[in-house]
């Protein structure tokens, strides 16, 4: 946090006393929202919760100086994680929802929309709304599978993948001490679902992957229905 400190320094100081052209100041602006993002996301990262939380108004303060749409979802989408670990579960429902707009409104593609909807998922768990939960993973699973027709991916949400999607299906199957990287990404492939897929799974998941399989048919159902 020292370099972030020092980094920070030079940013404001660049912009305070410097002469520069309106490109330049939106690029520093951006960047000092990015720092601020990225602070916030160590700080959630490192247990320091209430600090992180601290450094989202800022965050999203430079994103909408800059009119960043995009930036301030990915800010956003750090302030769902902090909340829930706040236990203000209201906060991270609001920022879901203000992500979902902005997203929209900036024509977002598919993998922006996987984030969100995987954080949808985190607060409907959070808040034992399981129905919510999976209601919330079949658009995530929608757009899993149109991700690779985004023409461009912000870097930001880069990390999205099967990985995740295994660790927030879980937690609304009610299967969290069953997560296995790659399970989920594995039966979502597997369509439709048959004999020999359950038997594989039941090897590593026991008799959890019952109701994972149902939850897996469910979410299917409703990305195609």
């Amino acid at each position: 946090m020292t370099e972030a400190r020092r980094i920070e320094g030079e940013i404001t100081g660049a912009l305070g006393a410097a002469s520069y052209t309106g490109r330049v100041g939106r690029e520093l602006q951006t960047m000092l929202a990015e720092l601020h993002g990225h602070r916030a996301w160590y700080r959630y990262d490192g247990g320091r919760i209430d600090h992180g939380r601290a450094s989202c108004p800022e965050a999203l303060a430079a994103a909408q100086l800059v009119d960043d749409p995009l930036l301030q979802v990915s800010v956003l989408e750090t302030l769902v994680l902090l909340s829930l670990k706040a236990e203000r579960t209201w906060e991270a429902a609001g920022a879901v929802e203000k992500a979902h707009r902005l997203a929209v409104r900036a024509g977002a593609g598919h993998t922006v929309h996987l984030v969100i909807a995987l954080r949808d998922a985190n607060v409907a768990t959070h808040a034992g709304a399981l129905s919510g939960a999976r209601r919330a993973l079949s658009r995530a699973v929608s757009h899993q599978g149109r991700a690779d027709t985004d023409p461009e991916v912000p870097a930001w949400a880069c990390f999205v993948g099967p990985f995740e999607v295994d660790h927030t299906v879980f937690p609304a199957a009610g299967l969290i001490d069953h997560c296995r990287p790659g399970t989920v990404r594995v039966l979502v492939n597997a369509q439709p679902w048959t004999d020999h897929t359950a038997k594989v799974d039941r090897e590593v998941l026991g008799d959890a992957a019952t109701v994972l399989g149902d939850v897996v048919r469910e979410l299917h159902a409703a990305a195609v229905g």
